[in-house]
């Protein structure tokens, strides 16, 4: 029997909007179509879960908790608009770290594909048949490792996108492109969601046009 399909999240300029090393409450705010894009696919049966790097925390600019605290008030704006995350995970490492505990190479920073096997593994993904959306040239790197396909969100920060990716302007747009292009549903029912009551999160050491980049 096939393994569940997911839809994998970046958050910063994803799901909320982009703030360099974003550490107060105060500065989280959903994009246009991010609620909508999770409601979207969860109500067909998808799992939605984010893999995010927070490198912050080892070049020593924010705290774990203060990440936490961030995802917190995401997950609470994000249920006031009936949407929800199945699960979330963040590497807070960096090799040029300033916190000696947080500086080294690893595999659960994106690129590297840890944090996604290891949901995959907690959740019977089969990675073939899922998605990672971001909006970096990292997280189009992190999907096309993991075996899944990408979705890349348009924006500014974004010079030099990769050859063959399909870039879409919101995560609804990416949502709505998904779920046509596997006939709209998937096998399985949702897990328990991501809350602010929900699993506790693990840390590991719109419409519009789309462009397809080189394609």
């Amino acid at each position: 029997m096939p393994g569940r399909r997911c839809v994998f999240l970046d958050r910063d300029g994803t799901i909320v909007a982009y703030v360099p090393y974003l550490r107060a409450v105060a500065d989280v705010r959903l994009l246009p179509g991010a609620a909508a894009g999770i409601r979207r696919l969860r109500a067909a049966g998808w799992l939605c879960c984010l893999v995010s790097n927070q490198g912050g925390v080892a070049r020593g600019l924010l705290s774990e908790d203060d990440v936490r605290a961030v995802n917190a008030r995401m997950c609470e704006l994000l249920g006031a608009e009936g949407a929800t995350l199945d699960d979330m995970r963040f590497c807070p490492h960096h090799p040029l770290g300033a916190i000696p505990a947080h500086r080294i190479h690893c595999e659960c920073r994106k690129p590297g594909t840890a944090l996604v096997r290891e949901l995959a593994a907690a959740h019977d993904i089969d990675l073939q048949r899922s998605y990672f959306v971001g909006d970096s040239a990292v997280d189009v790197e992190c999907g096309r490792r993991a075996g899944c396909s990408v979705l890349l969100l348009a924006n500014k920060r974004l010079l030099d996108p990769p050859a063959g990716v399909r870039l879409v302007p919101d995560l609804e747009a990416a949502a709505k492109r998904i779920l046509a292009a596997t006939g709209g549903g998937a096998p399985g029912s949702c897990v328990r969601p991501y809350g602010l009551q929900g699993a506790r999160e693990k840390l590991s050491p719109g419409a519009g046009a789309e462009t397809v980049v080189g394609g």
